[in-house]
């Protein structure tokens, strides 16, 4: 159950610092 939480805790930050990349691109 644990790891069930840090997998999913790590994907949501993947998926923001995608996010994140993207916009930064983007504004360039």
């Amino acid at each position: 159950m644990i790891q069930e939480k840090m997998r999913a805790s790590q994907s949501r930050q993947k998926s923001y610092h995608d996010k994140r990349k993207k916009d930064i691109e983007f504004q360039e």
